[in-house]
């Protein structure tokens, strides 16, 4: 059995919505849909005046014609970022190297990991089997 692992504040959301924010979630727009929908039309009509128009969101600056291009989902309540493509219908995570559960818990504990984990990806088939705090294990 292949062990996976996830560091996350709250895994529950997170296995919800199965997709990961861009930028960690960071550089979001505080805004209703429809003060979001006015920001994108003004950039574009900006944009097709010849204007510089573009929206800043997840600490990225995209061209009125390129947000076509881009997912934007509500993370939290009136708070908008983009889908970071690698996991849209996924989670990052790393492998552990682990052959029985107990030595997964171990491995997971003593780990470091960078937020997008070594590439991993845990899917909503992949069944949660042990949490601790910000450690949960697929």
């Amino acid at each position: 059995m292949m062990y996976l692992v996830r560091f996350s504040k709250n895994i529950g959301a997170e296995m919800t919505r199965w997709w990961y924010p861009a930028n960690s979630g960071e550089g979001g727009i505080h805004a209703t849909a429809e003060e979001l929908e006015q920001m994108i039309a003004s950039a574009k009509e900006a944009w097709e005046q010849g204007e510089e128009g573009f929206i800043e969101i997840s600490d990225e600056y995209i061209e009125a014609n390129k947000i076509k291009l881009y997912k934007i989902r509500e993370l939290t309540p009136n708070y908008w970022v983009l889908v970071d493509n690698r996991f849209d219908g996924s989670l990052p995570a790393a492998k552990l190297n682990a052959n029985s559960l107990e030595e997964a818990i171990e491995e997971a504990c003593n780990a470091v990991f960078f937020e997008y984990g070594d590439g991993s990806e845990i899917v909503p088939e992949d069944q949660l089997v042990w949490s601790d705090g910000q450690i949960h294990i697929f």
